[in-house]
């Protein structure tokens, strides 16, 4: 690790150019895009919190949880769940299926951001693939898993409500308010922090890619693309869009709804139970197939039925030139091979 980090410093002095403008470049999409739509989800997040502690159905906490995650998106459903989980209102295995349902993007990336360049009919029925993979995925690891007698976190009986936090309920919004936004604006550094670390390694692997084979970079710029966003997200997906004239709909969905290793990193920053971190990239990946093979049937089903002219001119031209038709197969395939070697990892007993 340690040597790893040494080489790491070497090539940001050796790309310093390069990685400073990557940084400033990523601080700039942070504050003009990042936080003016996490900042109040956060800060919102916090202020439910305190009031929720007032309500006794475990129903609907989950509900709530679900809910907010669809809207504010990762890492803010992260946090929030986290604070659910820490307060003792939810099972482990309620816990790891609302990790699944609510480990979504921001819902504003794909109104805003890829509708400004795809069209808003074919970024909304991204979203709703997108939304409907991540319920699929909670839905398949609670239909899998296992009930324990150690699985609850408040209570030894599946579904026991937990008494209320004494001296807790008196909260207001006023008086909430100061420490909601304390704990939000630390939250965002963090991200921040997380955000311009993946900008700047990727940027080194791209220079090095471009100095050890500048052919081979220019011909494979889709596959680069893809690894970019399969890092981090934005950067990678506006590269990905830019290089590529037509770009798979399935291909969007299923980058989107992965996340990439940023927003992996920027989950675990706020995630305390014992959850290991290649259990969470396997959520992350099973919900990005899924949310892509959605994406697939849906975009095909509209293209046959002729009903959107945006998905139309983004999906089956390309689908079928830029990628064969059994990749969707294929990448199942690929997340089984890494649930089998994550079966093969040691347990951690709760």
């Amino acid at each position: 690790m340690l040597g790893l980090c040494m080489i790491i410093a070497l090539l940001i002095l050796l790309f310093s150019s390069q990685t400073m403008a990557a940084a400033r470049l990523t601080a700039q999409v942070f504050v003009h895009s990042v936080m003016p739509a996490l900042f109040p989800m956060m800060v919102l997040g916090g202020l439910m919190g305190t009031k929720m502690q007032a309500t006794q159905q475990r129903t609907n906490k989950i509900v709530f949880q679900i809910t907010f995650g669809f809207l504010a998106g990762s890492p803010a459903s992260a946090r929030q769940l986290e604070a659910l989980a820490q307060r003792q209102y939810i099972s482990k295995r309620e816990y790891r299926a609302m990790l699944c349902m609510s480990g979504v993007m921001s819902p504003m990336f794909f109104t805003g951001t890829l509708a400004s360049k795809i069209g808003s009919r074919a970024a909304w029925v991204m979203l709703l693939c997108h939304w409907t993979g991540a319920l699929l995925t909670g839905a398949l690891f609670w239909v899998f898993s296992y009930k324990s007698r150690s699985s609850a976190l408040a209570s030894k009986q599946s579904g026991a409500s937990v008494p209320i936090a004494p001296g807790r309920t008196d909260h207001t919004i006023l008086s909430a308010l100061p420490l909601a936004v304390s704990n939000a604006a630390s939250a965002q550094l963090s991200i921040l922090g997380v955000m311009i670390v993946s900008s700047m390694l990727v940027t080194i692997f791209q220079n090095v890619l471009i100095r050890l084979f500048p052919i081979w970079t220019e011909q494979n710029a889709l596959l680069i693309s893809i690894g970019w966003a399969m890092m981090e997200i934005g950067g990678g997906m506006m590269a990905l869009l830019d290089s590529v004239p037509m770009v798979p709909s399935w291909l969007i969905c299923a980058l989107c709804s992965f996340g990439g290793l940023s927003i992996w990193m920027q989950n675990l920053l706020f995630l305390k139970q014992e959850i290991h971190p290649a259990e969470l990239l396997g959520y992350r990946m099973l919900h990005g197939v899924l949310a892509g093979i959605l994406c697939y049937g849906v975009s095909s089903w509209l293209t046959k039925a002729g009903g959107v002219k945006e998905v139309t001119a983004l999906t089956m031209a390309s689908v079928h030139s830029a990628a064969p038709d059994r990749l969707p197969f294929w990448l199942a395939v690929f997340w089984l091979i890494i649930l089998a070697c994550y079966q093969r990892l040691p347990r951690r007993r709760a």
